[in-house]
């Protein structure tokens, strides 16, 4: 991966993160107020929280890495799956009321369904955001190895 793709990935990284995390203290504050959550909603709040500590540890390892020779389909997939990540947090972000809504945030603002829906979704990507993160760090330590 070249020093550029590795920097443009990790960019795009940076805003999910930040995404992630406010999404999560949404959710943390929904779930103390909202008499009805439904059960899911404290799983689908940990989720994002893990998510966005998987996505901050990608972010530092590819924005301090200076190897070229991972390959561009690796570089390629992760574009995909971080362009897919961001149609979902920013969906998940606009059905999330903020603050001074009091009315509207006495509802939890997915079904159930939808609350299973984005809880597999974020463990989905929490998986292949973990996998790449192995294969860059593995890919690392053997080129350090070699050295």
């Amino acid at each position: 991966m070249d020093p550029a793709s590795a920097f443009g990935i990790a960019a795009g990284v940076t805003q999910f993160v930040e995404l992630s995390v406010k999404i999560s203290l949404y959710l943390s504050n929904y779930i103390q107020t909202v008499i009805h959550a439904p059960k899911l909603s404290r799983e689908l709040q940990q989720e994002t929280c893990l998510v966005s500590l998987i996505l901050e540890k990608l972010k530092s390892t590819l924005t301090t890495m200076d190897h070229s020779k991972i390959t561009m389909g690796l570089t390629n997939t992760l574009n995909n799956v971080i362009d897919e990540f961001s149609t979902i947090l920013t969906n998940m972000e606009k059905r999330i009321v903020k603050e001074g809504q009091l009315i509207q945030q006495l509802k939890w603002p997915f079904t159930e369904k939808e609350n299973e829906k984005y809880l597999s979704t974020l463990e989905r990507h929490k998986s292949t955001f973990t996998l790449a993160l192995t294969i860059i760090q593995r890919f690392i330590l053997t080129h350090v190895q070699r050295c």
